[in-house]
């Protein structure tokens, strides 16, 4: 694991009530981000067991969803 003191690993947590507007913001911060080259990865914690958010789907972008609100 030589040259690994220069990563940097940036993580953005996106919570907020029903309607909010969390996809929307999550939709346009991971399209400027894959605009700056970066990495994104998605992990989506449904409170449910449907995953409403897979609409999110971007080229270069994993989602991972975690149903039933279990984080």
């Amino acid at each position: 694991m030589k040259n690994n003191i220069n990563h940097k690993i940036s993580l953005s947590i996106v919570t907020g009530f029903l309607g909010s507007g969390k996809t929307t913001l999550l939709y346009n911060y991971t399209k400027r981000l894959l605009n700056s080259n970066e990495n994104v990865k998605i992990i989506i914690n449904e409170y449910g067991d449907t995953d409403f958010n897979s609409r999110l789907e971007q080229s270069n972008v994993n989602i991972y969803s975690i149903l039933n609100g279990c984080v």
